[in-house]
């Protein structure tokens, strides 16, 4: 008969905590006759061990390659590559989840740095970050955009603000200090039109560019912070 033992070479009472952790209904068959106080095998512990990772690992890339996104960018010349974070994961190079995810960070990297201007590649990287904390909530992601690149890509290649996106955007510019309020002069200062007085000034939020909508969006929550409330979607 085929045992654990004579498969992997298990003593008995490594069997025995083994089969504490089966689910219900199933149970390993253990020879008779065997010595329990033989000593415990310490690598195969380490064995177990580096198989749970390597299948973490292998999860975490698949969930990863079946986003289209990714496909676009499987034959795309990076250091390292998804074909070489592949093999890492087929040859158990990676002892850690954490060591796949910065792997393919460095990726993203590469890409970020060669194709600054296309749009796949930061929502690529999000989508990498959602999917390694679907894996691991409690560790710290990984910054692999400049805050100022990251701005100015979104700045420049602006999606149009929704009716609800513009009146949050109002409603939150009413929060503003004076002091505040000469920032928003500054980025709309060729929109506005003020009394003889100059006590007020107004703007048509729907006669500013999508680039000026959304920098004012991005002024108007580096003033409020926490205090920034997010239009519902």
């Amino acid at each position: 008969m085929s045992t654990l033992e004579n498969i992997y070479n298990l003593t008995p009472l490594e069997s025995i905590l083994i089969n504490k952790l089966m689910p219900k209904g199933f149970k390993l068959e253990l020879e008779e006759n065997l010595n329990l106080s033989a000593p415990l095998s310490s690598n195969i512990p380490h064995k177990m061990n580096d198989n749970i990772v390597n299948n973490k690992c292998d999860l975490f890339l698949k969930k990863l390659l079946n986003l289209e996104i990714s496909q676009e960018f499987y034959n795309k010349t990076a250091e390292p590559s998804f074909e070489a974070i592949e093999r890492n994961i087929k040859n158990n190079k990676y002892k850690s989840i954490v060591e796949c995810y910065n792997d393919v960070k460095k990726m993203l990297k590469y890409y970020i740095e060669n194709y600054k201007n296309d749009e796949r590649i930061y929502k690529l990287n999000e989508q990498t970050d959602k999917i390694f904390k679907s894996f691991e909530p409690t560790l710290p992601l990984i910054n692999i955009i400049n805050d100022n690149i990251e701005k100015n890509y979104k700045i420049e290649n602006a999606i149009p603000m929704t009716l609800n996106e513009k009146l949050n955007l109002g409603e939150n510019i009413k929060k503003l200090d004076n002091n505040q309020l000469k920032g928003i002069i500054r980025i709309i200062q060729n929109n506005i039109s003020r009394d003889k007085k100059e006590k007020y000034f107004e703007f048509d939020i729907d006669k500013l560019s999508p680039q000026k909508c959304r920098e004012l969006e991005n002024y108007v929550r580096s003033c409020l912070g926490e205090q920034f409330i997010e239009p519902q979607i």
